[in-house]
């Protein structure tokens, strides 16, 4: 409702209450890292950039010359 204060852990998208968390798997699906849970109105790659992880993705791509997948 216009003028009320919004829940941070509120989704819009699924219009429901949740948390965001990343996490980075090896290829056979094992996680080797998963974030701290952020609140559920931020995007993905939101997320991803402020906790760091698409820069240490990008210096693994350079250095290490180690491929990312991502999901859309």
């Amino acid at each position: 409702v216009k003028g009320e204060t919004i829940d941070a852990w509120y989704s819009g998208k699924h219009r429901d209450f949740g948390a965001n968390i990343q996490a980075v798997a090896r290829p056979d699906g094992l996680p080797i890292w998963t974030s701290p849970a952020m609140p559920g109105h931020l995007h993905d790659l939101t997320c991803a950039q402020t906790l760091g992880v698409t820069a240490a993705l990008n210096w693994a791509a350079t250095e290490l010359d180690l491929p990312t997948l991502a999901d859309s």
